[in-house]
């Protein structure tokens, strides 16, 4: 857990996305939450919660959020935020994902950013304990770094990255599948234009949405 902390303290150092105002991107990712035509209200559970934008989100969508992240710099933004809210949809907790105690199971756990750090172990450990978190009929989604793309640009990539076939591998022991994958943006380091949807060959990640077996 300690080379996770590291990595979010660097990501925020550099970018200070953990300090950003709830914006569109933010409400985007909370959308995808949701199956279309979905009306109620869902128990969702976030985690590397980072300064909480996509969880403030997802609770302005009706939704009950329970926001994990173990940097304390993060949780404090995110914190500040729920504390703004006129309603307790809103939960932030400060925490590792493999320590945390929580009470019942959620509709939907959501890993936006995070997945990837360590080794393939560390992964399976952490997809393990969000099937346990699941509730029956539950869904999962998680961003996934492609490796296609850090391959063939001079950035230092800190994330592991996985195909949809080696994900696909890495999910057999954890009582997952994988149901869907969804193609992400693509930065052109030349032109310094970023596409928010590219093709799946070409995307900086992809989001996978995974259901229990």
């Amino acid at each position: 857990m300690g080379s996770l902390q590291e990595f979010h303290t660097k990501q925020d150092e550099w970018a200070g996305v953990y300090r950003d105002e709830v914006g569109v991107v933010h409400r985007e990712k909370a959308a995808l939450l949701e199956v279309a035509g979905e009306t109620r209200a869902l128990r969702v559970l976030e985690l590397g919660c980072g300064g909480g934008q996509v969880a403030y989100a997802i609770a302005d969508r009706g939704h009950w959020v329970v926001a994990i992240d173990l940097n304390s710099r993060a949780i404090e933004q995110a914190r500040r935020l729920a504390a703004a809210r006129s309603d307790d949809r809103m939960t932030v907790i400060l925490g590792g994902f493999c320590e945390v105690a929580l009470d019942g199971q959620f509709d939907v756990v959501s890993l936006f950013d995070g997945f990837g750090v360590g080794e393939d172990e560390d992964q399976r450990r952490l997809l393990l304990r969000i099937s346990d978190w699941l509730a029956p009929g539950g869904r999962v989604l998680i961003e996934v770094y492609a490796p296609w793309y850090w391959a063939k640009v001079a950035v230092t990539q800190s994330l592991r990255c996985y195909a949809p076939d080696e994900l696909y591998r890495l999910l057999e022991p954890t009582g997952l599948k994988a149901v869907h994958i969804r193609s992400g943006g693509a930065y052109d380091h030349n032109t310094g234009i970023y596409r928010e949807q590219a093709p799946l060959g070409e995307a900086m990640q992809y989001i996978a949405a995974l259901e229990q077996i």
